[in-house]
């Protein structure tokens, strides 16, 4: 888990592990809502899902931002494979999920340096973030039946992204999603 933010906005921290949560006797204490196979589906409202997983069990949900909550990823493909060919990487989608999605930025840089030989500016990441964010500001999305389901929420829920959290902050306000995660 990398960041999260409180529904209710009382408090923000950054975490470097991934941790699970259980309630006493080892049940269930909460439910993570994840696109970890970079699959852009998730199990948001879907019937049927883990048996274990009862309401009354869950006393928070987690859910991941990009291709859960947000529809971003196909977005931040384009921009950034853009941004790369500028340096002579040429890559397709398919190449790009495997060293970028659902990691940070510089571990991905990292290995796109390593890869492909190239020198990327010191200002790579920034002008990349900054087209970005132009793009989100005309095409994001929240992903079908999020706003809904978030909305219904009885328990306590929070965001868990890799992303930077000005990105995640301005990704959630244009999604119209950023009242029901605070700060």
């Amino acid at each position: 888990l990398h960041g999260w933010a409180d529904r209710d906005g009382s408090s923000q921290a950054i975490i470097s592990a991934r941790r699970a949560a259980t309630g006493a006797g080892g049940r269930a204490a909460l439910l993570v809502l994840s696109d970890a196979a970079g699959t852009g589906a998730s199990t948001l409202g879907q019937p049927g899902g883990n048996a274990r997983f009862k309401p009354a069990n869950i006393k928070l949900v987690i859910f991941d931002c990009d291709g859960v909550l947000i529809d971003s990823e196909m977005i931040s493909a384009r921009v950034l494979l853009s941004k790369l060919a500028a340096y002579g990487v040429d890559v397709d989608f398919a190449h790009f999920r495997t060293p970028f999605l659902g990691r940070s930025f510089p571990k991905a840089a990292a290995e796109v340096r390593q890869q492909h030989d190239v020198a990327l500016p010191d200002d790579f990441e920034q002008s990349y973030r900054s087209a970005l964010l132009a793009a989100f500001e005309v095409e994001l999305k929240a992903m079908t039946g999020v706003i809904e389901a978030v909305s219904q929420l009885s328990v306590a829920s929070c965001v868990a992204t890799s992303s930077s959290p000005p990105r995640v902050k301005r990704s959630l306000q244009i999604a119209g999603l950023d009242t029901y995660f605070g700060e």
